[in-house]
């Protein structure tokens, strides 16, 4: 591939000068350095696209070269020279990120073979990497925890601990708690983001079906099978396999899910031949796997292997400073349902913050999904909540909530609309903003009366005619008013 821009790092001037003239003949763009500072300095230039270095040059070595471009220049695609072929050279290159290895003395034509497939890579590698933003962005919109209280804050530091190894995770904590979401989210922080995540639930397979959904099968392996399907095992090659409940998984299969954490390897039905993997296990389970140990319905040297790092998910019970903050996610995750967002009255958040949610953040979700759509006014209030828990609606006297929740949604909408742009004297805007139809309304109602109008308000009539004024609201009166 011609019209390459291409960085030369050898100390030997002969070779250095017969790589230029040789890439320099097939149409490239050559860039010499004859010692490592040199070549240090050139790989932060963004227009390179392949380079050359050799692993022992003056100043700076080619390993330290490789790992500065690394960071420097990610897309570069580097390829390393050596004269002395070591495993631990090659170990140490590869491992490094370098894109190939050349071992001196080396012919002509494999230069221009290596140098073209980097050429060509460097525009696959920039697809992958387009394509892997795509899915951080998307991963980075939908997955995600809610919470700010103690327990979610040492679950989060826990996760921040785990997420850059590779041991085998175990996540305990009751239905509805979240598992998968977190397993989601270690992949996500990992080092095999980018790669895939499979998730199987071992309670909803049936129990003649499981083996082959996780381990897949050959042609012919039973009848019915017509042709080779992967199992969830080869699919999440390189990536991640959350197996939920493993605790359901029947006792005869666990030996083999225990062969794959030990040997990294598996065999389809219907074959003889173990297959290598390379896959990080996450398992979850909300029963207590220690007591199906002691019972003798859990291996437990497979409990052994899956528990090398555990985290506990906290109930919501446990936290239920969090649920006002769920409740406003949910409520802006569904407002598409439901024509526009709908505020809680206060009275309705008090009766979701005192239920005791057996079914945890699963079961408040969809109760606040149900209350949306079955609430029929601009706000939900308790009555709401009652219908949507199946539960009969108690009589409520919430109008101050109600009328506290539609000011809150009003607000919001101010504030969201103001953005970042400077503006003082907010409060005295939203107070003459709410206290001119107030004082609108009860003086219509009182058709003018202001003795009426000041009982009603809760005001003295010298206080109400002050703010009559300084508002710029006439009012007539009427026998009794003033």
């Amino acid at each position: 591939m011609a019209g390459g821009r291409i960085l030369i790092a050898e100390d030997e001037d002969s070779l250095r000068f017969a790589l230029t003239e040789l890439l320099k003949a097939k149409g490239h763009e050559v860039v010499a350095a004859p010692d490592g500072k040199e070549a240090l300095a050139a790989v932060a230039d963004l227009t390179l696209e392949v380079a050359l270095i050799d692993i022992k040059l003056p100043g700076v070595d080619g390993l330290e070269i490789l790992a500065h471009s690394r960071q420097a220049n990610p897309g570069l695609r580097v390829i390393i020279m050596t004269a002395h072929t070591s495993l631990d050279n090659t170990v140490a290159a590869m491992k490094g990120g370098a894109f190939d290895y050349l071992a001196k003395p080396f012919e002509i034509s494999e230069v221009e073979e290596v140098v073209a497939r980097a050429l060509s890579a460097k525009n696959i590698y920039r697809q992958l990497d387009v394509l892997r933003e795509e899915l951080k962005e998307k991963d980075d919109q939908e997955v995600k925890l809610i919470g700010e209280s103690r327990p979610m804050v040492e679950l989060y530091k826990t996760i921040g601990r785990i997420c850059k190894t590779d041991a085998t995770v175990l996540l305990q904590g009751e239905s509805g708690t979240g598992k998968e979401l977190v397993a989601r989210i270690i992949h996500q922080h990992s080092l095999r983001f980018g790669k895939p995540f499979r998730a199987l639930n071992l309670a909803a397979i049936p129990r003649e079906l499981l083996e082959a959904e996780l381990f897949g099968y050959e042609k012919g392996a039973f009848t019915g099978a017509l042709g080779a399907r992967k199992g969830k095992l080869a699919e999440a090659e390189w990536g991640t396999l959350f197996l939920d409940e493993i605790g359901d998984m029947p006792l005869e299969l666990q030996p083999k899910i225990l062969r794959v954490i030990e040997q990294r390897e598996f065999e389809p039905l219907g074959s003889n031949l173990p297959r290598k993997l390379n896959v990080r296990i996450i398992a979850a389970s909300n029963q207590d796997l220690a007591k199906m140990v002691a019972d003798g319905k859990f291996r437990a040297d497979l409990y052994y292997r899956i528990n090398v790092i555990s985290v506990r998910l906290p109930s919501l019970r446990e936290r239920k400073d969090d649920i006002p903050l769920l409740v406003n996610h949910f409520c802006h995750k569904y407002q598409h349902e439901v024509g526009g967002l709908k505020p809680f009255t206060s009275v309705a958040r008090e009766v979701l913050v005192a239920h005791s949610w057996p079914g945890n953040v699963r079961e408040l979700e969809n109760s606040v999904r149900r209350a949306l759509i079955l609430s029929s006014g601009a706000v939900v209030g308790a009555k709401d909540i009652s219908l949507a828990m199946g539960n009969k609606p108690a009589v409520e006297t919430e109008e101050s909530s109600d009328l506290e929740a539609l000011l809150e949604s009003r607000l919001a909408k101010l504030l969201e609309h103001l953005g970042t742009v400077s503006m003082s004297g907010l409060y005295e805007l939203v107070l003459k903003t709410v206290e001119r139809p107030l004082f609108k309304l009860v003086l219509d109602n009182t058709k003018g009366n202001k003795v009426k109008a000041a009982k009603i308000l809760g005001i003295n009539r010298n206080t109400l005619a002050k703010k009559l004024a300084s508002l710029g609201i006439g009012g007539r009166s009427s026998k009794g008013g003033g």
